[in-house]
């Protein structure tokens, strides 16, 4: 049986973390993909745990996130803000974040 996986949504994005957001910013798009499982301990250290390695190793490129353990990576923070670095060095911050199912096309949004 293929286990299920989630998505995790990053949205409210700015590449300033002190920017006044008049807007809505920014989404990562597309979302993370691949999560089977999230944990947290003390409210100060949250990790995303993957189905496979290929999308362990997308999400670890696209997000500079550093590996916990097997097919595991720690999200970073700054301040109250998600923070990621991809590839190129560029970081992106983002205020909003929630994981669900990935979404069928032709689905309405029900979240």
């Amino acid at each position: 049986m293929e286990k299920p996986t989630y998505e995790l949504i990053l949205f409210h994005g700015r590449h300033d973390p002190n920017q006044d957001m008049d807007d809505w910013g920014f989404d990562m798009d597309p979302p993370i993909r691949g999560v089977v499982g999230f944990s947290c301990t003390y409210l100060s250290t949250f990790r995303l745990h993957f189905v496979d390695d290929a999308s362990f190793e997308d999400a670890k490129r696209r997000t500079g996130w550093s590996v916990w353990d097997v097919r595991c990576l720690e999200m970073s923070f700054h301040e109250d803000m998600v923070m990621t670095t991809d590839a190129l060095g560029v970081k992106s911050y983002f205020g909003d974040w929630h994981i669900q199912q990935p979404r069928v096309a032709g689905e309405g949004d029900d979240s």
